[in-house]
């Protein structure tokens, strides 16, 4: 009788430290998968920033009057790096 409990608790001593690893190795994947998803987010923004810098760079530049130019500049910067002073 005391075997079987004891092969009981082995058996749930060692599907317990499986579950352990497992829930390791899924938090581990989970963090990397994390880390690479904000890389992607981050590399994303800095293409559309320099895709906007250029863009309205451009039609600064093009532009035939100062006020324009002044405008989309101003544009530019703000959409570029936010509002903040």
């Amino acid at each position: 009788m005391s075997k079987g409990t004891l092969k009981s608790k082995e058996f749930l001593t060692s599907s317990f430290e499986q579950f352990l690893q497992n829930m390791r190795t899924i938090t581990i994947f989970s963090n990397y998968t994390l880390f690479t998803l904000i890389s992607l987010r981050e590399n994303i923004k800095s293409i559309i920033k320099h895709t906007l810098q250029s863009q309205f760079i451009y039609q600064s530049a093009s532009c035939r009057n100062v006020p324009s130019a002044v405008k989309l500049g101003t544009r530019a910067i703000t959409i570029i790096f936010g509002n903040q002073p």
